[in-house]
């Protein structure tokens, strides 16, 4: 399900991150070959474990950089930030979906399965 532009706030599934992971992990597969993945931050483990799963490799410090939101230092999100000016565009490599952020820096966020009320 692609990020909705509506709503402040989107909901992912269990089932919904799966495919996205699977997703990523093939675009990941079919432009290189990846010998880990390492989450940027400690809310991202659970998400960069699958992904590494996906891939058939570790959690490893010297592997891609994952974080669920693209950002400076990411390789690999699910969301890849787009900015309302070019100048605040980040290299993200591979993702999946993508937001527009404004110039108050606001955007649409995710709430993963685990995160959800």
């Amino acid at each position: 399900m692609p990020v909705s532009r509506e709503s402040a706030v989107t909901h992912v599934s269990y089932e919904e991150l799966d495919y996205k992971l699977r997703s990523l992990a093939e675009q990941i597969r079919m432009r290189e070959k990846v010998t880990a993945i390492w989450p940027k931050h400690e809310s991202d483990y659970v998400s960069a474990s699958l992904l590494a799963h996906f891939l058939k490799v570790p959690l490893r410090i010297d592997g891609l950089t994952y974080s669920y939101y693209s950002g400076p230092g990411i390789e690999v999100s699910l969301v890849k930030k787009n900015s309302w000016t070019e100048h605040y565009n980040d290299s993200t490599k591979y993702f999946i979906d993508e937001v527009m952020v404004d110039e108050q820096n606001n955007f649409q966020k995710v709430t993963l399965p685990w995160q959800k009320p």
